[in-house]
């Protein structure tokens, strides 16, 4: 299991003990030399011969270390060229690593760093190398789909942490052409696999604005003076579903009521962090939620089908039903 804190100082005491030459080291002398350290660190006021004696067992086992005794003399390295330093990778860090390749290639699309390319190949490299068995995936995330406007992420990343305004020719769904816009970009916001760019657009500054990447035809730098903003994404999508805010819009008690069958799954995993359960009766369990209603709130509503009824506000619940009743003419067979 990986080490905690206290076992990684205690792993590197015994490590510069253990590597200084023609110095043989006792359990007693062991354990004076990492209790030293642990106090000194604010740890524990002492450490135990069974701890110690755990410990030089990891590290034989973990860090392949040379870990030789002399009869009634001591411990010692028999290579004096080893150190734990000199071996980052341990074998309990190769199954932890391996896992984590996938979450770093999501990453790349940022171009957080140019030698993330090389530092994926060198960990792969030393996970072929080591001579451990690969481990079977336990973790499996969510592939996501090929998405159009990855190829954004870089040079918008970048603009913001430059402070640098854009051109971006922008076309939405449905629009019969594209529309090029100066817009200060300040932060980049994921929603259900899809990227979305919120910044002030340079006709309108005061009011936050925000484009899907995969709608983005051209960015390029507009050489124009850059306009910080304020957005703390912790506070402005507290009251939203979604990765919009409507300029105008307030924040209302949405009450729905799902079914006993659904309702478990709605408890263990909240539509939101403002869900608080109401009541419980023969018809399911009522939550309310304090949002802006917004068209990613619908789209999940509409998700749940009969497993759920909207009770309030009057407004979505008649917009909630019309939608329904909508998409019931379109099963209604010809005569």
């Amino acid at each position: 299991m990986p080490a905690n804190k206290n076992a990684l100082l205690r792993y590197k005491i015994l490590d510069d003990c253990l590597k200084r030459r023609g110095r043989y080291w006792s359990l007693e002398d062991l354990m004076e030399k990492v209790g030293a350290a642990l106090r000194e660190d604010g740890g524990p006021a002492s450490v135990s011969k069974r701890t110690i004696q755990e410990d030089i067992k990891n590290l034989r086992l973990n860090y392949n270390a040379p870990i030789d005794t002399e009869p009634s003399q001591g411990y010692y390295y028999s290579d004096n060229s080893f150190s734990i330093s000199n071996t980052p990778l341990t074998l309990d860090d190769l199954p932890v690593l391996h896992q984590s390749l996938s979450v770093l290639r999501q990453l790349q699309a940022f171009g957080l760093s140019d030698e993330l390319d090389e530092v994926v190949q060198r960990i792969e490299q030393r996970l072929t190398e080591s001579g451990a068995t690969p481990s079977q995936e336990v973790v499996h995330f969510e592939q996501v789909p090929t998405y159009t406007g990855l190829a954004w992420l870089r040079p918008l990343y970048q603009a913001i942490r430059q402070q640098e305004a854009l051109w971006v020719t922008y076309q939405p769904f449905l629009a019969p052409s594209a529309r090029r816009e100066l817009v200060h970009p300040h932060l980049l916001k994921e929603f259900n696999h899809r990227w979305f760019l919120l910044g002030l657009n340079g006709q309108n500054v005061h009011t936050t604005s925000t484009y899907a990447l995969d709608r983005i035809v051209d960015v390029e730098p507009a050489g124009t003076q850059y306009r910080p903003g304020e957005i703390d994404p912790n506070t402005y999508f507290q009251h939203v579903i979604g990765a919009s805010v409507p300029p105008n819009g307030k924040v209302v008690e949405i009450r729905l009521r799902f079914s006993h069958a659904r309702a478990p799954y709605i408890v263990t995993k909240p539509l939101h962090p403002t869900q608080m359960m109401l009541a419980e009766s023969a018809e399911g369990i009522e939550f309310s939620l304090q949002l802006i209603p917004t068209r990613e709130l619908i789209s999940l509503i509409l998700n749940f089908g009969a497993d759920v009824e909207v009770i309030a506000p009057d407004s979505l619940r008649c917009h909630i039903q019309e939608l329904l009743q909508k998409a019931c003419t379109n099963y209604i067979s010809p005569t």
